[in-house]
């Protein structure tokens, strides 16, 4: 996994160019949306019919063999000037070190990540202290995680489109929109009579993670990184970003298992908004910097646009 999402990231990057690196990469988070919602669906068929969790990985080792296959067939390599490093890949991977703005990302997908894995406790939320069923619960899991997947991360890369590629920018506005809602939620009274707008609520702060998600891959071309080691510092900054599946869920069941409750989703709460106040710190050093750099940014993103014009 950590070898497939540098490439696959700089594959889509290499699509479009600068300006619709926002579009690209939110359409990508949706129509992912929609392949792991059908593929889920598919393979609680392969469990049910065909012989449990063995089953299961069989499929799912095929599915993956004929999606290599496909990509090999049809997928067209990345040759052209500009878009390969001469340089060895320890060579590379000290360039991405070397470069503060990365350290940035990683931090700005750090930061999302995180959050986007603490809000699946937004569900047993509902059921546990709302009283919600446990259909009901799940009904909101779906929406919040699948239907506004498919929405929240396309329209998100329109509306970056529509701003120039500012996709930092409108990760900032997302995080404001964010903060608001997650604050109205720490105020907000519990009760069954609060159970409506503590679920739109809910789906507004979904709404937000996700636009962010779509995002935050695209920002490592919009601070101007050079084609040739895009790959390099796309992995650098999801080995950071991604680090913390290594510790999120055991903190957060901590709180859950150290305060029964109500006051045990609260520090979940809290610990996503600290995050996020931390995301807003990052974008705006990002903002900064890609003011301040911007005659080198645009003519790194110049090899984007030619690639994407081949």
């Amino acid at each position: 996994i950590g070898m497939f999402w540098p490439a696959m990231t700089k594959a889509i990057s290499l699509l479009e160019e600068k300006k619709g690196q926002g579009k690209i990469f939110g359409l990508f988070e949706g129509v992912r949306g929609v392949f792991v919602l059908v593929m889920w669906l598919g393979l609680m068929q392969v469990f049910e019919k065909l012989g449990g969790i063995q089953a299961v990985i069989v499929a799912l080792s095929i599915f993956s063999i004929i999606a290599g296959v496909i990509s090999f067939l049809f997928m067209a390599d990345n040759t052209e000037t500009g878009t390969t490093s001469d340089a060895s890949v320890m060579k590379d991977m000290v360039t991405a070190l070397k470069t503060p703005s990365a350290w940035v990302v990683a931090g700005v997908v750090f930061t999302i990540y995180a959050t986007y894995s603490a809000s699946s406790y937004m569900q047993p939320y509902g059921e546990t202290v709302l009283g919600m069923s446990a259909v009901a619960a799940g009904y909101i899991g779906i929406l919040r995680k699948d239907v506004i997947r498919l929405v929240g991360a396309p329209i998100s890369g329109i509306i970056s489109e529509k701003m120039g590629g500012r996709c930092a920018l409108l990760i900032g506005i997302f995080d404001v929109l964010f903060i608001i809602s997650l604050a109205i939620l720490l105020v907000l009274p519990v009760g069954a009579e609060y159970t409506v707008i503590t679920v739109v609520i809910l789906v507004v702060s979904s709404f937000a993670i996700y636009g962010m998600r779509g995002m935050y891959y695209a920002i490592i071309g919009e601070i101007g990184t050079p084609k040739k080691i895009y790959g390099a510092v796309a992995g650098f900054v999801m080995f950071i970003g991604f680090l913390q599946d290594a510790f999120n869920s055991t903190l957060c069941g901590h709180w859950l298992d150290s305060y029964p409750g109500a006051q045990g989703y609260r520090y979940i709460f809290i610990y996503m908004l600290v995050l996020i106040v931390i995301n807003v710190i990052l974008i705006g050093i990002l903002l900064r910097y890609i003011k301040k750099n911007k005659q080198q940014i645009e003519e790194n993103q110049d090899e984007m646009k030619g690639e994407a014009a081949q």
